[in-house]
């Protein structure tokens, strides 16, 4: 045994303290201070037992190992300095029991700190400053640490690389924490800076201020398989709130790579990680992804910017951000109760889709706002925002205050397929064309699926296709699904080239089944300018052959300018083939400012093939004629077909 108290140690031509055979032996030790400058490792505890603490001193520039700790389960305290310009500044190393503590400054320029098969005790770094300069080498090494704590406290962590991983933790740990401000990592020639590889994040997070990683193939940042307990937060200055960022919190980019890689030409990788918050940053010029995300419970992205060209393959899922794939071989992207957040970004850039999300299974809430998302590829463009839903998925989509421009064939494209649900608001939203842009907000459910949708206060205009489609699959909604549709307040001025109605409302079902729908269109203003002779300002029909919907609409309050001078009917709510519609029809107004063409009414109400209409009193009685004409006094009325006047209440009551 071994037993020291109140001794100090200098040696400017050696190592500090050298107990390279400890064999197990037991000490008790205390040390005012350890310095040395030189020698093989300035101090080496190999096998050793007890507690040995120093309290200040400086090992300097040994040719191995600043701090070596390897084997046995002494408890290790040392508030001194740390600089080593070759090996490992510290090395603990099959260290399964007793505490491991450095709360003096370590800086290194050789191979930073290495922790690696421990199976038990804390390992704290809590000085100010751990600055680790590596070059090719790995500047934080956490290798198979299955029963460990490992945390690095009170900020100050700065590591910056060449072609080395930053922030290298692998193969097991019960807990990994970074603490504190100023921490960044930073990869002048595109390494990874943060791998984390079926390894726990601890409950104290990661938190970073920046990681920048430009050039090269390796994802800047990957977290696979860390554990429910905690996530990364990168969060800049953590004072700019600018639509975009400022770029504080780092900048990922141009990264190569083959096309459906996990491994190359993509930003930043997720898959089995929880609570990721990214702020700040700057994120372009991928070969596939920018992020990339699969069983992610929890992700933020908020002031920054992804732009640039993102994705070589229009066959891939290539897009600025996806998060799963969609069947076959599909797979969850978002999952779990931690509610996602996109906010105040600028999104451009993607071959095809800017952003996607796809589940087969579980469920996930996500909200997108004040958010720019813009400018996809003008030849394989697609979609701004695209939401698939398959199997027995679900989720809650809200999307606010969002400003949509140049997205090649929609701003957003939401679906409920399979059994899957999906709850999606589509609130104050501006979308505009100024090069390209075919339609607008589409959203449907098809074969099981469920489907509610709230579109309501958007402004769209300049967009030739559908403004606003809700509607199911095509001969493809079973007895099983439902639709509910809130489709109000909406701004839309459809351009002179319109091809298709401002809005369309379209109820289908499997053949030989009963779909159902419910759907309120109230209260939207749209200015139809189209002189194409077949643009509506509002159409509502089950135009699909042989199928049987039944649909409740209540179509209230709106009002119509039409100036198509062909013809065509302003307001059309049709129940056509073997469907069972109830019509509540009251207070729209439809105008022909150009002129009314010879025999177009303003609305007009339709029964069809063997379908059955029936449409509510309101304030009137009489026949369907004259009670559409007196409940929509702002406009000429037609009645085609049969058309049923029920009482009041008889259809459903309209979604809230």
């Amino acid at each position: 045994n071994l037993v020291v108290s109140e001794v100090s140690i200098t040696n400017t031509t050696g190592g500090g303290f050298d107990a390279s055979n400890g064999s197990g032996a037991s000490m008790n030790v205390v040390f005012g201070s350890i310095s040395s400058t030189g020698g093989v490792n300035g101090i080496d505890l190999t096998n050793c037992a007890g507690t040995f603490t120093v309290n200040g001193g400086t090992i300097t520039n040994p040719t191995g190992t600043g701090v070596l700790i390897s084997g046995g389960s002494v408890v290790f305290s040392t508030s001194g300095v740390i600089t080593d310009n070759s090996g490992f500044a510290v090395d603990v190393d099959n260290h399964d029991s007793g505490n491991v503590t450095f709360s003096g400054n370590i800086t290194s320029t050789g191979t930073g700190i290495r922790v690696q098969n421990c199976g038990g005790g804390t390992k704290t770094f809590s000085g100010s400053s751990k600055s680790l300069t590596t070059t090719s080498n790995n500047a934080v090494s956490l290798l198979s640490n299955a029963g460990a704590t490992i945390t690095f406290s009170n900020g100050g962590l700065v590591i910056t690389t060449t072609s080395g991983i930053g922030f290298n933790a692998t193969s097991g740990a019960t807990a990994i924490n970074v603490t504190g401000n100023g921490n960044t990592l930073n990869s002048s020639s595109g390494a990874t800076c943060l791998n984390v590889n079926s390894s726990t994040i601890g409950s104290g997070n990661l938190n970073f201020q920046s990681i920048t990683s430009v050039g090269g193939t390796a994802p800047g940042i990957v977290l696979d398989n860390t554990g429910a307990n905690g996530g990364l937060t990168v969060n800049g200055d953590g004072t700019n709130t600018a639509k975009g960022g400022n770029g504080s919190g780092g900048t990922i980019a141009n990264k190569t790579g083959a096309d459906g890689s996990t491994t190359t030409g993509i930003g930043i990788y997720l898959n089995n990680t929880s609570n990721v918050i990214l702020r700040r940053m700057q994120l372009n010029d991928f070969q596939n992804l920018g992020v990339f995300g699969t069983s992610v419970n929890g992700f933020t992205l908020q002031y920054s910017t992804i732009n640039g060209s993102n994705g070589t393959s229009s066959g891939s899922n290539d897009a600025c951000l996806a998060f799963g794939k969609t069947n076959p071989s599909g797979a969850n992207g978002l999952n779990g109760a931690n509610p996602s957040l996109i906010d105040n970004c600028k999104i451009s850039g993607a071959i095809e889709h800017n952003m996607e999300f796809y589940n087969q299974s579980g469920s996930f809430s996500l909200t997108c706002s004040n958010s720019d998302i813009t400018d996809n590829s003008t030849s394989f463009g697609g979609d701004g925002i695209q939401i698939e839903m398959q199997g027995t998925a679900t989720a809650t989509v809200s999307v606010q205050s969002c400003f949509f421009n140049n997205n090649k064939s929609q701003p957003l494209q939401g679906a409920a397929n399979d059994d899957s649900a999906l709850d999606i608001t589509i609130n104050t939203c501006t979308v505009t064309k100024t090069v390209q842009g075919n339609e607008g907000f589409i959203v449907s459910n098809g074969s099981n699926g469920d489907l509610t949708a709230h579109i309501t206060n958007n402004n769209i205009s300049g967009i030739g296709g559908v403004a606003i489609f809700v509607g199911q699959t095509p001969g493809n909604a079973t007895s099983s699904s439902n639709l509910i549709a809130v489709i109000s307040g909406n701004t839309i001025n459809h351009p002179t080239s319109a091809t298709n109605h401002a809005i369309f409302i379209a109820p289908t079902s499997t053949v030989g089944q009963i779909s159902t729908a419910n759907i309120l269109v109230q209260n939207n203003n749209i200015t139809e300018n189209s002189t194409m002779g077949v643009s509506r300002p509002i159409e509502i029909n089950t135009p699909d052959a042989n199928t049987s919907p039944s649909f409740t609409v209540s179509v209230i309050g709106n009002t119509a300018s039409v100036g198509d001078n062909v013809g065509g009917v302003g307001i059309q709510v049709a129940a056509r083939q073997s469907s069972a519609g109830c019509f509540d029809i009251r207070n729209n107004t439809v105008t022909f400012p150009n002129g009314t063409p010879p025999g177009v009414f303003g609305l007009r109400a339709r029964q069809a093939g063997s379908a059955t209409a029936n449409l509510e009193q309101g304030a009137s009685s009489g026949s369907a004629a004259t009670v559409l004409a007196a409940n929509n006094p702002g406009s000429t009325t037609e009645v085609l077909g049969t058309v049923n006047v029920v009482s009041n209440s008889t259809c459903q009551s309209p979604p809230n």
